[in-house]
Formats: structure tokens, C-alpha cells, sequence
């Protein structure tokens, strides 16, 4: 014992003087040594007046979560649900950038969240299925394939929500959200109700942001206007480009909608491409001539629109294709002028079969029609 404390403060000594004279020590021997040897140096060096700190304990490298093997760290990570991983994340740069890297079912890149009968389940990049699934005694939970549990006297759709709210609220990295997707269709009126929730939750996680979600492409099925304005106005204008809404009824729905409201909004105004499963009040077919590329339905259509539609699309450089899909079955028997008239004024076409063969259709080959029984379909294409 006393052997070592004095070799331990000889250790300090030298290392404090270095190469300057010290003071000499005879060899002890053990039976020699005594606790007055001690006090004396200890006495010499506050004469010196040297600093002394003596640690009564070496110091222990540290080692933290990230240490162990990735095998157990996969394991490990593997019991936690998307709020956890979420809030894990936010912990320091380290995690987040094992958990983006080392993980790629864990790098939030793609967001979906799906909502069938009494099934919810959330997809992260097309591979980590977080589900949620209505049972007698509970709710079945967890990421599907791995570590299922009952999670008794719960409600699927609750537990569902708190975890897409808790998503939306706090999802925030460097780059962008590059899809973002929200499945559903009608079933009955009790799930109508429950995916009117479900948009409420958008709403509210989506508002209550500090900064507008950055996604690139908006993907989600709605039956109306009201519902599309329940997420699209909240996420940042400057990163969506793609913007997808379907129709959940499957077009058995002829209810056409008036799109007011969407034309306004700078997330509209920034789109590049639209595919708008749902049917447009042809009032706003020339709405949708800024896009580059595009799909919409529309129940009916004026020559004067389409003309309007026709010189935005030829006039953007950027400008691909566009699809218009006129579901009224009596659209054939619809008198259609030509863009470009004759000397005898303009060219009167009744049928759609002569509207393909007029010689004197202005860039015709830029325009296809595809007809059937019940739609016809115009197609501009930037050749």
C-alpha cells in the first residue's frame, strides 16, 4: 500500500520537473518505508509550490451505444416502433447518421400510410411496415415479420395516428421527403368517417410544423376538394412537383369538382406534373396549362378552352405530354370546331373518327385521339 503511493507521487514528480534537478530518495526497502516518507515529499512539493492532483482511480475509456456490433445494434433497433426510431434520431448527429447510413430501413426517404378496413399500417422506403391490425383482445402491432405483440384494449386507428402524428410533426433531415403517400378506397359510411380522421390528423400535424414538410411528390386519394386542401396547402411550395390525386370510388363517381380553391395556392402554381384522378368541372380545364407533363378527367370541354389549354402547353419549353380523359358518354355527338378555320368560316366536325382525318388540323401531328364507348381521350404531345 504504501509502496504504491509513493511510487505513484515519485511518477508525478518526475513528470512535473522533467529534466531539472530533483530531490534524491535513498532505496527503500519494504520494511523501511513508513507514512513520515510520504509526508515529507509531500511537504517538499508544497514548498515548490507545485500543482498535485492525485486521482485515486485510472481513468476508464468510455464507450456508448454505437460500441457495440452492428448485429446487436440491428436487434436492438428492431423493438422500436417509428416513434422511438423518430425520437432516437433527434438524439445526437452520431445515431441519426448510423440510423440514415448503416440502417437503409430506417432512412425516412418515402412515407406511406395506409388505411383498409380495420387495418392500418405504415411503409418507410418500401420496406419497414409498422402495422396496425384490430384484433378481439387488442391491437396486433409492430414491424410486420418481426417482434408482433397484442397490445391489449387499444384501438387500431388511435394507436395508427399517434404514430402518423408523431411522424409529421417531428420528420425533419437535410434533404427532402421524396414521396409522400396516403392509400385508401370506399368501403362503407363507418370507414368514410374514419378516414375523415385520418385527414384531420394531416391537417393538424402538418400546421402545428415549424417549417412546411419538404416532399417532392404528393401522392393520395381523395374524394373531394376539401379533402386535398387538408394537405397540400401546408407542404413547401418550392420542393413539390408531383402532385397525384385518385379517385378512392374508381370513377363510378361522376360528381365533378371545382378546383377554385387549388389554383390559388403556390404549391399548385409550382407543380410540374399532375395526374387528377378525380373529375374537373371543365370551367377549369385552362387551369392546368402551366403543367409539363399531366393526366386529367373532365365530364365535358369548349373549344374555346382547349384552344386556351393547346397555345399555354406549345408556348412552355418545358412542356411534354398531357392526357384529358371526357367521360360523358355523348361527347362523340358534340360539335367540335377546328383550331384552324377555312375560308368559308370555321369547320364543322360531329363525329370523332372525321375529327382525325381533317387534312387542315393545325400540328395534328401533335394531337392523338383515342375513343371508345363510354370516353374519348386527347392527348398533346410536344413531338
Amino acid at each position: 500500500m504504501k509502496i504504491s503511493c509513493f511510487s505513484i507521487l515519485m511518477g508525478i514528480f518526475r513528470h512535473i520537473f522533467g529534466s531539472r534537478k530533483t530531490p534524491k530518495f535513498e532505496k527503500l526497502e519494504m520494511e523501511d518505508l513508513d507514512f513520515q516518507d510520504f509526508d515529507e515529499t509531500l511537504e517538499y512539493l508544497e514548498m515548490e509550490h507545485l500543482p498535485l492532483e492525485i486521482s485515486g482511480k485510472p481513468e476508464i475509456p468510455k464507450s456508448g451505444l454505437l460500441d457495440m456490433p452492428e448485429k446487436a445494434l440491428d436487434h436492438i433497433f428492431g423493438f422500436l416502433g417509428l416513434r422511438e426510431i423518430c425520437t432516437l434520431r433527434k438524439v445526437n448527429h452520431a445515431l441519426r447518421d448510423y440510423l440514415t447510413l448503416q440502417n437503409t430501413h430506417l432512412n425516412f426517404r418515402r412515407f406511406q400510410f395506409s388505411a383498409v378496413l380495420s387495418n392500418r399500417w405504415i411503409t418507410v422506403d418500401q420496406k419497414l411496415d409498422l402495422i396496425y391490425f384490430q384484433r378481439e383482445n387488442g391491437v396486433l402491432t409492430g414491424i410486420q415479420g418481426r417482434n408482433l405483440k397484442i397490445l391489449e384494449y387499444q384501438n387500431f386507428q388511435k394507436l395508427a395516428l399517434l404514430d402518423l402524428e408523431y411522424f409529421l410533426k417531428n420528420y425533419k433531415n437535410s434533404g427532402i421527403l421524396e414521396v409522400l403517400k396516403f392509400d385508401w378506397w370506399i368501403q362503407n359510411s363507418e370507414y368514410i368517417q374514419n378516414i375523415d380522421e385520418i385527414f384531420d390528423v394531416f391537417q393538424k400535424s402538418l400546421e402545428s410544423r415549424e417549417n412546411c414538410l419538404k416532399v417532392q411528390k404528393l401522392s393520395f386519394y381523395a374524394q373531394n376538394v376539401p379533402q386535398i386542401l387538408k394537405i397540400l396547402p401546408f407542404l413547401d411550395s418550392e420542393h413539390l412537383k408531383t402532385l397525384e390525386i385518385l379517385d378512392p370510388d374508381f370513377g363510378k363517381s361522376m360528381c365533378c369538382q371545382k378546383i377554385d380553391k387549388l389554383i390559388v395556392l403556390d404549391q399548385w402554381n409550382n407543380l410540374e406534373e399532375i395526374n387528377f384522378g378525380i373529375c374537373v368541372d371543365s370551367g377549369n380545364l385552362k387551369d392546368f396549362g402551366h403543367f409539363q407533363t399531366g393526366k386529367i378527367v373532365i365530364n365535358d370541354f369548349i373549344f374555346e378552352d382547349l384552344e386556351i389549354l393547346k397555345k399555354k402547353f406549345f408556348a412552355n419549353p418545358e412542356f411534354q405530354n398531357f392526357e384529358i380523359r371526357c367521360l360523358n358518354p355523348s361527347a362523340q355527338e358534340i360539335i367540335i370546331r377546328t383550331w384552324e378555320t377555312s375560308p368559308d368560316g370555321p369547320k364543322l366536325i360531329s363525329n370523332i373518327s372525321d375529327f382525325k382525318k381533317i387534312r387542315n388540323f393545325k400540328n395534328s401531328e401533335e394531337i392523338r385521339i383515342r375513343e371508345s364507348d363510354s370516353e374519348f381521350v386527347i392527348t398533346f404531345e410536344k413531338l
